[in-house]
């Protein structure tokens, strides 16, 4: 089962990871190219934070927002985000 693990990951255009540590013990072993490697840490995310400031965020979620929309109430369902954020990702590569 890890060799298969491990074979998707191989395959994958970005493999993300929780901790440096975690990064650190991938690319000791060269499992995974260092440029695929997203970091991706444990917690919240601002745009979930209605108290957060969203000057960071992307335009279109940051305006959304400004005018009333709250994905902290629910109104952003999660699979829209994984598309967005898969979307932005293929574009980069």
């Amino acid at each position: 089962m890890a060799r298969r693990i491990l074979e998707g990951m191989q395959k994958a255009c970005v493999v993300f990871h929780s901790t440096s540590t975690i990064r650190e013990q991938i690319l000791k072993h060269g499992l995974i190219d260092p440029l695929r490697l997203v970091q991706a840490p444990y917690g919240i995310a601002p745009e979930f934070n209605a108290a957060a400031s969203h000057a960071d965020l992307p335009p279109d979620l940051a305006g959304a927002i400004a005018n009333g929309f709250s994905p902290s109430r629910g109104q952003l369902h999660s699979a829209q985000t994984h598309r967005r954020a898969a979307r932005r990702l293929r574009q980069s590569f």
